[in-house]
C-alpha cells in the first residue's frame, strides 16, 4: 500500500470507534483494518492501523476467527484449507474441532454446492472494518450504528448489480446461502467484467493487497460509504446517514 500522511484533525482519534470510549481513560490496542487473518504473507507494508480500546477488540476475536474460516473454507470448497493460503484459517480450523463442525454442518448439498453463513458474525466483522477504513481514510469516527449493512459474494450478482457496487449505486439485499468458488454458478460469475468493473474504476479504490482485500471509502450525497472485496468472491457495503 502506498504511505499517506495523515494532517486530519486527530481529536476523532480520542475515543475508540466501536464503543466511543474515552482512549485515554482505557487500555488500548493498535487494530489493523482489515484484520491481518484475512491477508496472506508476506503482509503488504504499511497496513492500515487505528487505535481501538483492547475490550472492543477483544470482542471481536472469536467472530473474526469464524469470518476467516468460512471464507477460506468456502473458498477452498472444503474445510480443509491451504494452509500456505489460509495459515490463519487452517489453524483455526485444526484446533477447533467445534468450529470446524460449525463450518462443516453450513454445507447445503444440492446440484451445486452452498454455505449457509452465520451473518450476523460476518456483518459484526464487515462493520469493524468499515469503521476503522473511514476513520483511517477520513479522520472522522463512526461510532453508531449503520443505516444498512450489505455482505454479498460476487457469483450472487449480476454484471449489473456488481457494475453499481463499483460505482457507489449498489443496493440490493444479502444472501443465505453462498456458493463456493469451483461451483459452477461461481465459475461463471468470476470473469472478466468483474475485474474491469473494478479497473474502471480503481481511483477510489484501495488495494491492500491484490487479489485478497480492497476497499473504497466515498460520500455520495448524505451517505458515508465503505465497500470491500475480499478474496475476489466477497463484497461488503456498509452505509451510515449524514444528519
Amino acid at each position: 500500500m502506498k504511505q499517506l500522511h495523515d494532517y486530519s484533525d486527530d481529536r476523532a482519534r480520542g475515543w475508540c470507534v466501536h464503543c466511543g470510549e474515552d482512549l485515554e481513560e482505557e487500555e488500548t490496542n493498535r487494530d489493523h483494518v482489515p484484520t491481518k487473518a484475512l491477508l496472506r504473507r508476506p503482509f503488504p507494508e504499511s497496513l492500515p492501523i487505528v487505535e481501538v480500546c483492547s475490550e472492543c477488540n477483544r470482542g471481536f476475536s472469536l467472530d473474526e476467527e469464524y469470518v476467516v474460516a468460512f471464507l477460506a473454507t468456502v473458498v477452498s470448497g472444503s474445510t480443509e484449507v491451504d494452509s500456505a493460503l489460509f495459515p490463519r484459517a487452517a489453524g483455526a480450523l485444526r484446533h477447533s474441532e467445534e468450529l470446524r463442525r460449525r463450518i462443516q454442518d453450513s454445507r447445503v448439498e444440492g446440484t451445486e454446492d452452498h454455505w449457509e453463513p452465520e451473518l450476523a458474525r460476518i456483518e459484526r466483522v464487515m462493520v469493524k472494518n468499515a469503521r476503522g477504513h473511514w476513520l483511517y481514510e477520513t479522520g472522522e469516527a463512526v461510532s453508531d450504528a449503520p443505516a444498512s449493512v450489505l455482505v454479498r459474494p460476487i457469483s450472487l450478482m449480476s454484471e449489473e448489480e456488481f457494475g453499481e457496487f463499483c460505482s457507489d449505486q449498489s443496493s440490493g439485499d444479502s444472501f443465505d446461502l453462498w456458493p463456493e468458488v469451483g461451483s459452477r454458478s461461481m465459475q461463471r460469475a468470476v470473469d472478466h467484467w468483474a475485474k474491469q468493473q473494478i479497473n474502471e474504476t480503481e481511483d477510489s479504490w484501495v488495494e491492500v493487497q491484490s487479489g485478497v482485500y480492497i476497499y473504497s471509502c466515498v460520500s455520495p450525497s448524505h451517505l458515508d460509504r465503505v465497500r470491500m472485496v475480499i478474496y475476489d468472491y466477497l463484497t461488503a457495503e456498509i452505509l451510515w446517514e449524514r444528519w
